[in-house]
């Protein structure tokens, strides 16, 4: 029997503005903090961040948000594996080995999201990729996967 476990928090995110206010060419992107609170009391996946939690800098203006205010969902996955050996002997030699293998990979099955959208919004704004602000559209991960193997050593 073999097993593989996979777990961390998530890594820390940046928050940006849709594009550079400051009027500096620099990747210098952040948006103003306006002391709401970062994270909805339940997150779900169409609202991981709370929009009222910033707002777009004036023009020739930096933003007061730091770095890596939030984090982004943590990864956690479980890897199972057995094998099973029979020994005998054959026509071709002594020493045949018949191997019966089966592996699952995310054998809890458990969903892993992907990095939310971190660009805020820009007032006034109505596209759909204005709005996407703390949406997640999609996984990391995959769903469980099983193989089942026969491998003749001889």
């Amino acid at each position: 029997l073999n097993s593989v476990f996979q777990s961390h928090t998530g890594q820390p995110m940046e928050f940006r503005t849709p594009y550079d206010h400051s009027q500096t060419n620099t990747a210098i992107l952040r948006p103003n903090c306006t002391g709401a609170s970062f994270k909805p009391s339940h997150p779900t996946i169409q609202n991981w961040w709370n929009s009222g939690a910033f707002s777009v800098p004036a023009d020739n203006t930096f933003g007061n948000c730091g770095r890596n205010l939030s984090s982004v969902p943590g990864y956690q996955e479980v890897d199972l594996s057995a094998f099973k050996n029979l020994s005998f002997p054959s026509p071709l030699n002594e020493n045949t080995v018949l191997q019966f293998r089966v592996e699952s990979f995310n054998a809890m099955n458990r969903t892993n999201f992907a990095t939310p959208a971190s660009t805020i919004p820009q007032p006034g704004c109505a596209s759909s990729t204005c709005t996407d602000f703390g949406h997640i559209y999609g996984d990391v991960n995959g769903p469980r996967s099983m193989n089942m193997t026969l491998k003749l050593t001889f």
